[in-house]
């Protein structure tokens, strides 16, 4: 008994070090933490190559962007269409996720935001297409609607912070 214990746990152990979370154990991860911090769920899809996930990751991590984002999301980034010897840093199960949110076509970044029970309350896709990092005027417009449909604690101030951050920072051209 003692023996097959031992096997079991180091089957466990084993496993656990095998790999990375799938995409859909990441967002369920994600989704209870927000359940008890009243928050949603903030899915993002990003590949090493693209500069525009870079900008997107740049806006979260700003010292005055990360609190209000922070505050109001639980934020969840996946690996997806890496090439060539990159191809490991993709996020298991994380293209089929985007499958299933019709995203597959979109580009990167895309992103969706989730209420504690899955529910998806927006997406990217403008009028337009996929949004991507916003820096024009309509993806602004439309980032701002995204947060305002789904972002539960954000004031009007963190709003106007967050349209002034994009505004500010949009490159030259898209």
């Amino acid at each position: 008994m003692k023996r097959i214990f031992c096997i079991l746990m180091l089957a466990v152990v084993a496993l656990s070090l095998a790999g990375e979370k799938s995409a859909g154990t990441l967002i369920t991860q994600a989704e209870h933490k927000a359940g008890s911090a009243h928050k949603n769920v903030l899915v993002i899809f990003h590949a090493s190559w693209c500069s525009w996930c870079k900008k997107l990751d740049a806006f979260l991590q700003d010292p005055q962007m990360k609190p209000i984002m922070d505050k109001n999301y639980e934020i969840v980034h996946l690996d997806v269409s890496e090439n060539g010897p990159k191809k490991s840093l993709e996020t298991p199960g994380g293209e089929s996720i985007m499958k299933q949110y019709g995203a597959e076509k979109s580009g990167l970044p895309f992103y969706f935001i989730l209420d504690q029970h899955g529910k998806k309350l927006a997406d990217s896709n403008g009028a337009k297409g996929n949004i991507g990092y916003p820096a024009a005027p309509d993806e602004i417009a439309h980032f701002m609607e995204m947060l305002g449909k789904s972002a539960q604690h954000m004031s009007s101030s963190d709003s106007e912070k967050v349209r002034t951050y994009l505004k500010v920072n949009a490159p030259a051209q898209h």
